[in-house]
């Protein structure tokens, strides 16, 4: 039960670490090269025998982005908030979601506890970078009167700036 355990464990992280280097390189999938510098021998059976994970002659990647999306929050949520804004986010005084990273910031969020600080943290910068993408997380991380409160600062917003959301 024991190296089954360890198994499932290294099953595990082959897979994590797979779709956070995709995550981190900007791409949804990897050369033959890529994997073969990336991975080590084990790791790569691992990945070869995963249902969710494809390859062919020459193309790692997941069936679905949102496998890898949602693989990488969860190595997310194990990091410091500093950490996650590093590497997901561009600009110094204004901190912007990088593009590739809005849709596993929007998974960290269904990950985390909603009373942890961390998720607090992730709430504000992504309210602080564009609204409308938190009305794109699982709603029912929040509690109502929170629901509202973000339906007035949208309507707020658009109508400071004259625009409509999408």
């Amino acid at each position: 039960s024991e190296s089954v355990n360890d198994e499932s464990v290294r099953f595990n992280q082959a897979v994590e670490k797979f779709a956070f280097a995709l995550q981190l390189a900007g791409v949804n999938s990897f050369s033959n090269s890529d994997v073969q510098e990336i991975f080590d021998i084990d790791e790569k059976l691992l990945l070869q025998h995963n249902s969710l994970v494809t390859h062919s002659e020459n193309n790692w990647g997941f069936v679905n982005a949102l496998f890898q999306e949602h693989i990488a929050a969860n190595k997310l949520s194990k990091m410091y908030f500093e950490e996650i804004v590093s590497l997901c986010t561009v600009g110094n005084s204004i901190k912007k979601i990088k593009t590739k990273w809005i849709q596993t910031i929007s998974s960290l969020i269904s990950v985390l506890n909603p009373k942890s600080e961390l998720f607090e943290k992730i709430f504000n910068l992504i309210e602080n970078d564009n609204i409308e993408l938190l009305f794109q997380t699982e709603s029912s991380k929040y509690e109502d009167d929170l629901k509202l409160s973000l339906i007035k600062k949208l309507i707020n917003k658009c109508s400071l700036q004259n625009t409509r959301t999408q």
